[in-house]
């Protein structure tokens, strides 16, 4: 007796094409995002990264080792064996603090800090909130946020003095962040 098998023909349910619709109110996209937030996985990974700075005048590159490890939505370690320093870069956090050191001895420096306390480490190009962010992991603090409807939804943060502090893209459809 002979069985044959075909397989791999049938239709596929594709999603419909236009225009989704984003979140009707600022407080239903913060909820929406805050809520991915507490729901992403863990990760742990390694790769390579590329350093520049400038020193001196001078301009330096390391490419080097990194070991990362995230357990969303606060806790990170990412460490960077630069220089042959098993730990030349280490930038980490938890629910309360974070930190970030550089061994390499031509920029040894070393920054700490409680997160209640951190409007001057977020201006920092590289800080534990940052890279969770950078990772997908979006928490948006506050109810200071205005939204705008487009072919995305953004949400928009203003100082006091109506200075632009930051702006979120977020595309409707499945509510994921594109752009910080």
């Amino acid at each position: 007796m002979w069985i044959l098998i075909f397989a791999g023909c049938a239709t596929q349910t594709q999603r419909p094409i236009g225009p989704c619709v984003g979140k009707k109110t600022t407080a239903e996209a913060i909820e929406t995002l805050n809520s991915r937030r507490q729901q992403t996985e863990p990760i742990r990974a390694a790769g390579q990264c590329l350093l520049q700075y400038r020193l001196e005048g001078k301009q330096h590159k390391e490419n080097f080792p990194v070991k990362l490890w995230v357990n969303p939505p606060n806790d990170i370690f990412l460490q960077g064996d630069v220089a042959f320093d098993a730990a030349g870069l280490v930038l980490g956090s938890n629910a309360d603090e974070f930190w970030f050191w550089l061994k390499p001895k031509e920029i040894s420096a070393y920054w700490w800090g409680k997160w209640s306390q951190a409007g001057q480490w977020q201006s920092f190009a590289i800080n534990p909130a940052v890279l969770l962010e950078a990772l997908g992991s979006v928490g948006v603090p506050g109810d200071d946020w205005s939204l705008t409807h487009g072919r995305l939804d953004v949400l928009w943060l203003h100082s006091e003095q109506g200075t632009l502090l930051k702006r979120i893209f977020i595309e409707p459809c499945d509510y994921v962040v594109t752009k910080i």
